[in-house]
């Protein structure tokens, strides 16, 4: 059975590395929550730090 790690990084291997170094952070914190969770915060976190070079 795959660990909930090897799970993670799988899933990050197909993210940006913004992305995936927020996945990672988030997974430190967070290593006892869903999966499902834990891939919405890194989203959030992600668009988050992507929102000041918006423009609209």
């Amino acid at each position: 059975m795959e660990s909930q790690i090897e799970k993670r990084e799988a899933l990050t291997i197909r993210m940006t590395p913004k992305l995936k170094k927020a996945v990672k952070m988030q997974a430190i914190v967070t290593e006892n929550r869903d999966m499902s969770d834990l891939i919405e915060d890194a989203v959030l976190l992600y668009f988050n730090l992507k929102a000041p070079t918006v423009k609209l």
